[in-house]
């Protein structure tokens, strides 16, 4: 699986203790509440055999009370903890559309949190796969001309052709689009 998007949530918490200093509060610890979800990327294809490593990272900032607790970009690490199989209405779809590789959905547990300052922060939280689709909300488009249009419609094919020749996935999806077929 690549560019999988997690949604983990802390079951036990993650917390460490601060460093204290004459500048810092002396009550100073980092403590991230049970039940917050960790949007996570798995930057690498992984196996989905239980007990499998990875490697992955928060695309979405977590923060407090009044203070930002895990940047965006903080490096996770974690387990495979299960792979049960996907439920019957999807594995039937799968079947009519021709697919008949296993479907499995990974769950996976995350045991520790690296800060883009190198602290390493251990944490107990366990998530599964969510859909990795993003949606963006734009005001509505202004009536242009046919030349306008074919012109905008011309510069996004051109984009999309370079997104996908450029994309450090791509052997991961023709590796996925072959399966299908």
């Amino acid at each position: 699986m690549s560019l999988a998007l997690f949604a983990v949530c802390v079951s036990n918490g993650v917390r460490a203790q601060v460093q204290k200093t004459d500048q810092m509060d002396p009550s100073a610890s980092l403590a991230v509440p049970v039940d917050v979800p960790l949007r996570i990327e798995v930057t690498r294809t992984i196996n989905l055999k239980p007990g499998t490593s990875f490697r992955g990272r928060l695309i979405e900032p977590v923060y407090g009370p009044n203070r930002l607790l895990l940047p965006a970009g903080t490096i996770t690490e974690g387990i495979v903890s299960a792979t049960p199989a996907a439920d019957r209405s999807t594995r039937v779809n799968a079947r009519l559309d021709g697919d008949f590789t296993p479907l499995r959905v990974p769950v996976i547990r995350v045991t520790e949190l690296v800060l883009p300052s190198g602290r390493v922060l251990p944490a107990d939280a366990v998530g599964g796969m969510r859909n990795a689709a993003t949606i963006s909300f734009a005001r509505h488009p202004q009536k242009r001309s046919i030349e306008a249009r074919v012109k905008v419609m011309l510069h996004q094919k051109i984009q999309q052709v370079h997104d996908t020749a450029h994309d450090q996935h791509k052997g991961d999806r023709i590796k996925q689009l072959l399966y299908s077929q």
